[in-house]
C-alpha cells in the first residue's frame, strides 16, 4: 500500500473516515436513523463480486496508463464500500479533482476522484514532459481539462469491460472538473454510493489515493440476490438449519445431594461431602439443565469415555 502516510491525497475509508495508510479516526458525534430498506453495508457475497471487478478494473488501468504516461503506472485498488453520497464527499480533501461520469439507467453522477497535482502531472506527461518537473500547483485550464477526459474516457471503457454484467455501457466524463467536494452536486446527500479507494503510484513518486464512486442503485440490482431465500416457507427450514448447527454445552451429572441450609453454612476447606450416586448407576446428560440421555462410564484400555445407553426421546 506504499509509505506510511499519503499527502494530500490521504486515504480514508469512505465509511469511517478512518485514514488507511495512519490508522486515525475521525470522530463524529452524529447519528443517523438506519434505514433496513437501504442498508449502509454490502452483502458479503456482493463484496467478493466487487473486489474481482475492481482488481480486473485496476489491472486493466494501470496498462492504459503505463502506455499512455511512458512509464510505470500501478493501481492496486484497497476496499470498496457502500456509502451515501454526503458520507463520501465528507472523506474526500477540501481540494481535489473531481470529474462527474454520466451513467445510463439514472439521474446520479459517479464520481472519479484524484488528486489536483497527480491530475495535472498525468497531463503534462501526456502532452510530452519526461515528469521531472511538476507542473505549478494550479487549477487545470480548459485544454488540460479535454486530455483528462478523453484519458478517463478510455479509463471508464475498461471500468465497463471489468464490469461486465454490472455496467451496461461504459459511464461518460462530463465536460468540467470540480475542485471543492461540497459543490460538486453528483447526487443527493441520502444517495447510495459504491465506492471503491485505489492508490496510484506514477513512475518513482509516492502513491496516491484515487476514488471511484457509482450509483448504487445502478450497481446493486445487477450483483444478484444476497439471500436465495425469498420465501416465509423456508424460514422454519432455516432456522432449523441454524439451530443444528448452533454448539452447546453437555454436562453430566450425578444424583443430586441433599444437604440442609444449616450443613451447607458449615462447609469448610477440607470437607467430605458422601456422594449418594451408585457405581453402577448411569449419569444424566443435560443440556442447559434438562435431561436428555442417561449414560454409563466405559474404560477401553487407556481411553474412558461415556456411552449413551437411553434418550428421553426413546421414553
Amino acid at each position: 500500500m506504499g509509505p506510511e502516510t499519503l499527502s494530500a491525497g490521504e486515504l480514508h475509508d469512505p465509511v469511517t473516515g478512518q485514514s488507511v495508510a495512519s490508522g486515525s479516526m475521525i470522530a463524529s458525534a452524529d447519528y443517523l436513523p438506519y434505514d433496513f430498506q437501504r442498508p449502509t453495508t454490502l452483502a458479503r457475497e456482493h463484496s467478493r463480486i466487487l473486489d474481482v471487478a475492481c482488481d480486473t478494473f485496476a489491472r486493466q488501468w494501470s496498462s492504459q496508463m503505463t502506455t499512455r504516461l511512458r512509464t510505470k503506472t500501478t493501481v492496486t485498488p484497497i476496499l470498496a464500500v457502500l456509502a451515501t453520497y454526503d458520507t463520501y464527499t465528507a472523506s474526500l480533501p477540501s481540494a481535489t479533482c473531481m470529474m462527474l461520469l454520466h451513467v445510463a439507467g439514472t439521474e446520479i453522477r459517479g464520481v472519479l476522484q484524484m488528486p489536483i497535482d497527480t491530475a495535472a502531472d498525468w497531463v503534462s506527461r501526456m502532452l510530452g514532459s519526461d515528469g521531472e518537473t511538476l507542473p505549478p500547483a494550479r487549477d487545470l485550464t480548459g485544454t488540460e481539462i479535454g486530455v483528462l477526459r478523453r484519458t478517463m474516457s478510455g479509463v471508464m471503457e475498461d471500468l465497463a469491460y471489468s464490469f461486465t454484467g454490472v455496467l451496461d455501457t461504459a459511464p461518460v466524463p462530463e465536460a468540467g472538473v470540480h475542485y471543492n467536494p461540497g459543490f460538486a452536486m453528483a447526487a443527493a446527500p441520502t444517495d447510495l454510493m459504491i465506492v471503491a479507494a485505489f492508490v496510484v503510484t506514477t513512475g518513482s513518486g509516492a502513491p496516491e489515493s484515487f476514488t471511484l464512486a457509482l450509483p448504487a442503485d445502478v450497481i446493486l440490482p445487477r450483483l444478484g440476490s444476497s439471500n436465495p431465500v425469498d420465501t416465509e416457507q423456508d424460514a422454519p427450514r432455516l432456522a432449523m438449519e441454524q439451530l443444528s448447527a448452533t454448539p452447546v454445552e453437555v454436562h453430566l451429572e450425578a444424583t443430586p445431594l441433599r444437604v440442609s441450609s444449616m450443613d451447607l453454612l458449615k462447609l469448610s476447606v477440607g470437607d467430605v461431602l458422601p456422594l449418594t450416586h451408585t457405581r453402577n448407576r448411569p449419569f444424566n446428560v443435560t443440556v442447559g439443565g434438562q435431561v436428555l440421555a442417561t449414560a454409563v462410564d466405559v474404560v477401553d484400555g487407556s481411553r474412558k469415555y461415556m456411552k449413551i445407553i437411553e434418550t428421553e426421546l426413546d421414553q
